[in-house]
C-alpha cells in the first residue's frame, strides 16, 4: 500500500485539493466548523511526509 500511495501521491494531493474546494464553494458554513480541526491535521500530515513515519504511528 505504501508504494501506491508513494507512485500516486500527486493525483491524491490534486483530488483531495478539489474535493475540498467543492466543500468550501457548495457548503460555505461547513468551513468554519473544518477550520478549527486544519492545522493540526496539516501539521500531523506534513510531520508523515517528511520523516517517512506511518500515519497510524502518529494518530493511533
Amino acid at each position: 500500500m505504501r508504494n501506491w500511495t508513494e507512485r500516486h501521491q500527486s493525483w491524491i494531493y490534486l483530488l483531495s485539493i478539489l474535493a475540498g474546494l467543492a466543500v468550501g464553494l457548495h457548503q460555505p458554513d461547513m468551513t468554519a466548523r473544518l477550520d478549527a480541526v486544519l492545522w493540526p491535521l496539516l501539521g500531523g500530515l506534513l510531520y508523515a511526509t517528511f520523516t517517512q513515519v506511518s500515519l497510524t504511528r502518529i494518530f493511533l
